[in-house]
């Protein structure tokens, strides 16, 4: 789905001449954000039985239970530097 203002289900930088002047940055930045966090931290489920993925009916699909997990950085927290 392109992002940029040509297929008007998702707009989330606009279109036109108003489109939003750091939409390519951020969209290369969000990549290295989300590797980043997957990089840095171990996520487990919070009991050992399957995540449910049911969605309820409306205009927007939700999940009909919330996703918890228990997040834990993968290395001691003085590697890291800025969390001591």
């Amino acid at each position: 789905m392109d992002v940029k203002g040509w297929h008007f289900e998702l707009i989330p930088f606009g279109s036109g001449r108003r489109i939003c002047l750091g939409s390519s940055f951020a969209l290369e930045v969000m990549q290295l954000i989300l590797a980043s966090i997957i990089h840095g931290f171990e996520f487990q489920h919070a009991s050992n039985e399957q995540i449910d993925m049911t969605e309820s009916s409306g205009l927007v699909n939700h999940k009909t239970s919330p996703l918890e997990l228990l997040v834990a950085p993968r290395l001691l927290p003085h590697v890291y530097g800025f969390l001591a």
